[in-house]
């Protein structure tokens, strides 16, 4: 998120990602901090299979500095490209600004219910899955200093087969409130298999992917000893759509 890309000013500015051929479930746009972010206000996500386009949501506006913008997408695939497209008009020509896109395979997952080791105030694990980026769960102060934080997801499965999670997207948050080492060095679990190793780094607000690729009905979000884990979303995607 610390660099970004423009092009020249123009009437239909775009900018594409091939993909080979996937599945497409959401698209996370990212502006850029500066006055920049002016230039996505109005942006449209398209999907390609290299000969017609379909639309995923519509026209995005109230775009903020530096905050990601999620657009979902329920068409049916596979798709060979994602467009990201710019809308001005012939009297206003302007460039298009992104910093981040992130484009997630697979369906949103369905969770059946979630907890976590411990709730600091009214910020319980169901606010990290209500969709709203303005509230968030948080675990509270550990007492000892060699515990982990934890939060817990059961997802809902389809008969006797588990889920396969393909990627698991954590949002950190972006409120002046939240400590930068809460999140710091956090991982992603799926029935107990690590997915990747620990993700250090995050920036106010970024939304970070994991990719998992393992079947499994419990994912687990673990910080390190002695941390609080705090998140604005989490979002668990799977290869099937949910029945």
């Amino acid at each position: 998120p610390g660099t970004c890309s423009q092009t020249d000013k123009a009437v239909k500015p775009w900018w594409r990602v091939d993909l080979g051929n996937s599945l497409v479930s959401s698209v996370i746009v990212t502006p850029p901090k500066d006055s920049g972010y002016k230039n996505l206000e109005g942006f449209r996500v398209y999907l390609s299979n290299g000969h017609d386009e379909v639309p995923c949501g519509g026209k995005q506006t109230k775009i903020k500095a530096g905050v990601p913008r999620q657009v979902i997408c329920s068409n049916t695939g596979p798709w060979k490209h994602v467009y990201i497209r710019g809308t001005n008009s012939i009297w206003s020509t302007k460039p298009l600004s992104l910093c981040e896109v992130q484009v997630f395979a697979g369906y949103p997952s369905q969770i059946s219910q979630t907890s976590q080791s411990s709730t600091a105030g009214f910020r319980g694990s169901g606010r990290a899955v209500d969709g709203r980026p303005d509230t968030f769960s948080q675990t509270a102060p550990p007492k000892d200093p060699m515990s982990e934080p934890v939060w817990h997801a059961l997802l809902k499965s389809s008969g006797s087969m588990k889920p396969f999670v393909t990627t698991v997207a954590i949002t950190k948050r972006s409120d002046k409130a939240a400590k930068p080492k809460w999140l710091e060095g956090f991982q992603v679990l799926v029935d107990g298999t690590p997915c990747g190793g620990a993700q250090k780094g995050l920036q106010p607000g970024e939304v970070r992917a994991v990719m998992c690729y393992k079947p499994g009905s419990n994912v687990l979000v673990k910080g390190p000893p002695g941390t609080v884990l705090s998140m604005s979303e989490v979002k668990v995607y799977v290869r099937t759509a949910p029945q």
